[in-house]
Parts: C-alpha cells; structure tokens; sequence
C-alpha cells in the first residue's frame, strides 16, 4: 500500500502520512488498524509455523526412536501362563444381592477390606530416572554397534593381509572376498531393518557401504586389479547407492556416509596424473545430486558437506596443479560451484521450507568470500587486476536478483531481504576501487554509503545503518588522510594547497568536497527522518559541521595565501566568526541547546585566535578590519540573544 500523495509505502499504524502529511482519516485509520493487527498476527504464526516444523521433525524422530527401543523390550518379555479355573472354583456359590444379582464391584471390595483400614488409592507410577536409562542404551545401542562395526572392517583388512602374506587366496579372490562381506553388510542391515531393528540395521547397512568403497581401493590401489575408470565407476555406484537408500529409509547419515565417500573418492583414486575436466565434472554432478537430495528432505547438513569438500578439492587441485592455461576451465566450474552454494541456500530457504529465518544462509558468506578469491588471483594473473570488476560485479548481480525476487514476492521486509542488499553493495564496494581510482572511490563509496542507510532506515535495519556508516566513515578518514595531503597536495601545517595541485587538482578537489559534504548531510536528513536513530542523527549533523568547518577553513586559507596573504589570518577569524554567528542561528530556530553552546565555545576560540595569534600577524588595516567584523558579529549575536530571550529561556529544558 502506497500514499496516494507522495506514493510512499505505508508500514505503519498511522492517522496521517509521516512523508508528507497527509491525512486518511478516521474510517480508514480504523481498517488500518484491523489490516496492521492482521499483519503482526499473521507474522506471528508463519514463525510459530517455523518453530513447530523443526520441532514435530524432533519429537517425530524421539518418539520413533523411543518406539524401537520398546518394541525390543516388548518381545523380551515372559508371557505367564493362565491357569485353568478347578471345578471347586467353578462351583462356588457367588454371592447375589437383592436381586438375585452379583452385588455391586464397590461392595465386593467392600467386604474384601478388614474393618477399620483405609481405603487403597491408585497407586502412582513413577518414571524411571531417563537420564541413566538414556545413557546406557546409547551406549549398548549405538556406541558398541559403531565401534563393533568399525573393528569388523578393521578384522576384514587384516584378514585380507593376512591372507595375502600366507598365500591362501590370490589378489582377485582377497577383493572379491571383500565385496561379499560388503554385499553381506548390506543384506543383512536391510534384514534386520524390515524386522524392526531399525537403528542396529542402518548402522550395519552403513558398515556395509564403508566395506565396499574400501574393496574398491584395494582393487585399484593394492592389488592394481581395475582400471582407474572401473574404480572410479564403481565407487559412484556405490555413492549412488548410498544417497538412494538415504532417501528410501528417510536417514540422512546415510546420505553423509555416501557424501564423505564420493568426495574422498579421487583422492583415494589419485594417480598423480592431473585430470581437470574428469574431476571438476565429477564434483559438478555430485554437488547437483546433494542439490536435489537436500531440497527434497530438507537436509541442511548435506549443504554444509557438500560445500566444505568441494572447496577443500578445489583447493588442493589449485595448489599442485593449476596454471593460467587453466584459466577458463578453472574459472568457469569456479563459477559454478559458486552459485550452487548461493543459489541452493536461497531455494532451499524460499521455495522448499517457506521460512523467514537465516538458518540456509550461513554459507553464502564464505562462499562467496573463497570463490572472489580464487577469481581475484586468477584474473589478475590471467588479464589485470581491472579485469576482476566482471567478477565483483557478477557477484553483485547475483544477489540483486535474489533480492529482486524476494521484492517480487512482497518479502522485502524480511531479513534475508536485507542481507542479500548488504552482500550485493559488499562487492560493488569491492569494484569501484578495482575499476576507478584516486579520488572517485571516495565519491562512490560516499554516494554508496547513503543509498545503503536510505535503505537501511526503510528496512528499519539497523545492522545495515551501522555497516553503511562504516563505511561512510572510512570514506571520509579516506578522504581527511589521504585525499586532502596527497591528492590535493594540502599542507595541513599551513592549510595551503601547493602551487604544483594545477587547475584539473583543484576541479576535482572541489568536487570531491562537495560530494563528501553533501553525502554527509543526506545521511543525516535520512536519519533524522527515520526518528529511530537519534543518538546517531545528532552525531551525523556534528560531523557534517565540522567536515564544513574543515572545507571552508582549508577553501579560505589556500585563496587568500595565493591572492593576498597578508589579510589571510584575519579572513580566518572572519570565517570563524561567520561560522559562529550561523551556529548560533541554527541552534535557535531549530530549538537545539548543543548547536549554541559549540557556538559560544567557538566565538571563545575566535576571540582567543584574535588577541594571541592574529595581532602579530598581520598590519593594522586588516587588525582593524578583524576586529570589526569579530566585534560586530559578536553584537548581533547578542542582539539575538535579547530578540529570543523568553523562546531561548523556554528552551532551556527541552534539549
């Protein structure tokens, strides 16, 4: 919903626009009220919504777990054998009430009870303390499986060494002994499984899995029985299997087994002999595989596997065998696994689980940081370092168009929303020193800086606000440290700018002032609108007069040094004086206590100045002239203080 006046988007509860003013009026405020009530409501539920999700997954999986365990219990019980009713038994004589009836069960206690005792109340069943209980089934049922299952593959290798060292079984029989264990590991865990030991099956289906991709090693590595394509072949079957099975019985451990395997496969394949396009494809294919897994199953820790190994390959490669040769196949599968880990954890958050929060994207940071750069080093050896813009650049396209899409979707408000315009100014940061130089970074960073705060405070973001302000500050260190002494040739000792600046120095020197100057104020208007910020408006506004302070002096200074030095002294005291006076003006009409106090504190200085530096530095027609000038404005000031006594007396407490 926007204004119909100044077409601003209305976020909150108001009786008129805080843009411009304008009012709705009573019948629409009461709808507004009802429409924002429903819109908090609303929010609240989709994050209920989240909450409960991830917590139905976890008392889905206790209670599953928990199932199990009672089911092995339940068939470890003794049933008692029911004895059969005697005939003295079955001919008694029952007693009958009234009625000739069995008399009521309350009586028959009733009578069962001697005289005088109380009667028995329902006794409580009291848990067993679960934290003993817990521990130890873990141990007996997972910790001992885990460690049986790892000692068996451990006896399968001696086994197979042992037998290689006394000659039973040649090299072929050893591996196809292997196979069978593994083969045998996997049936049985599947047996096991569908007889509802689901647990103590998976983990023997896992040890089956760990058997196989070790036969596979040994067959190539060992006994040099297969060809690196054949092992090759076969260990991704047996990944294949691993992620199929994981989707299947629903356990994402499996999938983890069958991850950590594939990505360790060319290294346990490894021949020395550098295969690029053989393992970049290989990577590719298993990163679009643990894609679909985990965005079918929700399987976030897939994500974070997948993109550790594939970048700790990617490393390794890069350091024993890339050249710039290499560059556009290696920059191109770069590119790629780049955006499968930043567009997967966008998808996943968005178009699978529907939530708001940040969980999917963690990765997309590092990400993005280790792909720029790998990019950054290779085109800067492969072109020039100007050349690396297309990739900051590309990388800031990237994130604008997630962004993009979450506008198009009415998400803007939300925080993924945020941090994709954070990461997209990131590397737009990154390209305007890459592509401009001198003293364009600073008007961009400084144009920069005020769009991300105008944004920020549309966003209601705070964490944005304060990155923006960052870097607006290190625009302007930039800009006080290193523009002003070695762009402008400013000698801050004197405040004149040396003859040698030129004309083209000073156009650009004026023009950057100008930028910083007019920045600095539109992120103080901007903060001063946004009503939140308010500590930080009224620094914003202190820091804009003394960058105006700083140009003026530095402006004045270096006119009257080159044109007539000798007045140049007393024109600074005038400056100052000016400056005052104005101060004064501005913290009246604006009601603002500290505006009038830096006034009197400066007019204090310039008086100082006057008296103890300027007298003994210029001739009496420009002391007379000082003097005069500091003496009239002085005056004025009072004037006003007498005009706007009792507004200044009724300001006193309000700031």
């Amino acid at each position: 919903m926007k204004c119909p006046s100044c077409k601003t988007e209305i976020q909150a509860l108001k009786k008129e626009c805080p843009a411009c003013g304008v009012s709705y009026g009573a019948n629409l405020y009461a709808r507004f009220s009802l429409y924002f009530d429903l819109k908090k409501k609303y929010e609240n539920l989709v994050k209920i919504k989240a909450e409960l999700s991830d917590e139905v997954e976890n008392t889905r999986r206790q209670f599953l777990f928990y199932e199990g365990i009672l089911t092995e219990e339940l068939k470890t019980i003794k049933l008692p054998i029911k004895p059969q009713a005697s005939e003295k038994e079955e001919t008694q004589p029952t007693p009958k009430g009234s009625q000739g009836q069995p008399p009521p069960q309350s009586q028959v206690q009733q009578t069962e009870k001697p005289p005088g005792q109380k009667p028995l109340s329902k006794p409580k069943l009291q848990p067993a303390p679960p934290q003993l209980g817990s521990l130890e089934l873990r141990i007996g049922q997972r910790l001992l499986l885990i460690v049986g299952v790892i000692f068996t593959i451990i006896g399968v290798a001696y086994f197979l060494k042992y037998s290689f060292d006394k000659g039973w079984v040649g090299p072929a029989g050893r591996v196809a002994l292997a196979y069978l264990w593994g083969i045998a590991f996997l049936i049985l865990g599947q047996w096991f499984k569908n007889k509802d030991y689901t647990v103590f099956g998976l983990y023997i289906f896992g040890g089956g899995l760990a058997v196989l991709y070790f036969s596979t090693f040994a067959a190539f590595h060992i006994y040099h029985l297969f060809s690196q394509f054949t092992s090759f072949f076969l260990m991704i079957l047996t990944t294949v299997l691993a992620c199929s099975m994981a989707v299947v019985y629903n356990t994402k451990w499996i999938a983890v087994l069958g991850i950590i395997g594939g990505f360790t496969t060319p290294l346990l394949l490894k021949t020395g002999i550098d295969n690029q396009l053989s393992l970049m494809s290989y990577m590719s294919l298993l990163n679009i595989g643990i894609f679909a897994i985990s965005f079918y199953k929700r399987w976030n820790l897939l994500n974070y596997l997948g993109f550790f190994f594939t970048y700790f390959l990617y490393t390794i490669w890069f350091i024993f065998n890339y050249s710039s040769t290499k560059f556009w196949p290696s920059i191109l599968f770069l590119t790629f696994f780049y955006l499968i880990y930043s567009v997967v954890p966008f998808a996943y958050q968005f178009l699978k689980a529907q939530k708001e929060s940040l969980k999917g994207f963690i990765i997309i940071t590092p990400n993005s940081l280790i792909a720029f750069s790998y990019s950054y080093f290779m085109v800067a050896d492969f072109k020039s370092v100007e050349w690396v813009s297309v990739i900051s650049l590309f990388y800031a396209f990237s994130f604008l168009s997630m962004a993009y899409f979450l506008y198009l979707r009415q998400k803007q408000d939300t925080e993924a929303y945020a941090v994709l315009i954070g990461k997209a100014a990131l590397f737009l940061v990154i390209t305007i020193p890459v592509l401009f130089s001198d003293e364009w970074v600073t008007i961009f960073w400084i144009a920069q800086a005020a769009a991300l705060i105008w944004l920020g405070t549309k966003l209601n973001k705070g964490w944005m606000v304060v990155s923006a302000y960052i870097l607006l500050f290190i625009s302007i260190f930039k800009f006080i440290i290193y523009d002003y002494p070695s762009l402008f040739k400013l000698d801050y000792d004197n405040f004149i700018i040396s003859k040698t600046a030129g004309f083209d120095l000073g156009i650009a020197r004026m023009i950057t002032s100008m930028s910083v100057l007019i920045g600095m104020y539109i992120v103080s208007r901007l903060l001063n609108k946004s009503k939140r910020f308010i500590a930080l408006t009224r620094f914003s506004y202190t820091v804009f007069g003394a960058l105006f302070f700083l140009v003026l002096n530095v402006e004045v200074s270096n006119y009257f040094y080159h044109n007539l030095s000798e007045a140049r002294f007393a024109a600074i005291s005038i400056l100052w004086g000016l400056f005052s006076i104005t101060l004064m003006i501005i913290g009246i009409a604006f009601k603002v206590s500290p505006v009038r106090k830096v006034s009197f504190a400066l007019f204090f200085v310039t008086i100082l100045k006057v008296f103890l530096v300027d007298m003994g530095k210029f001739s009496t027609p420009y002391r007379i002239l000082s003097f005069i000038i500091l003496g009239l404005l002085l005056v004025i000031t009072s004037y006003l203080y007498h005009k706007h006594k009792d507004r200044i007396l009724g300001l006193f407490n309000e700031k």
